[in-house]
């Protein structure tokens, strides 16, 4: 079965978010909307998976299957207390993070090739 992020390849970065709560999810959430201009600046699409749900940034809605697919992918941690996981354009992890820390996400996004030619442009 394909990746259900295939088709986010070669345009947007993808921050994958694993959250216990609904509530800590509207705090994630909050932390986004706070930074909207530096992500969407950074062509990055977020996915938050709570017990109860699947939240993105995504403008157009997903598929009923494709939601359910990227919630399973977002809430199996490959590592301990891996809760975030940074995706690059290429669909290469770039990233791994116990918690979400913004300044060091657009930091490491920042200093990828790809995107010091964005900047360059």
């Amino acid at each position: 079965m394909a990746n259900p992020l295939d088709s986010f390849r070669w345009d947007n970065r993808l921050l994958l978010i694993h959250v216990e709560s609904p509530e800590e999810a509207r705090a994630v959430i909050g932390e986004f909307e706070a930074a909207a201009g530096e992500v969407d600046d950074r062509d990055l699409l977020w996915f938050i998976a709570d017990p109860e749900d699947l939240h993105t940034n995504k403008p157009e809605s997903l598929e009923d299957s494709l939601r359910d697919r990227i919630h399973d992918l977002v809430s199996a941690q490959e590592l301990p207390d891996e809760r975030v996981r940074l995706i690059g354009k290429d669909g290469g992890i770039k990233g791994r993070y116990e918690r979400l820390d913004l300044p060091a996400v657009f930091a490491r996004i920042d200093s990828m090739p790809m995107r010091r030619a964005e900047m360059g442009k």
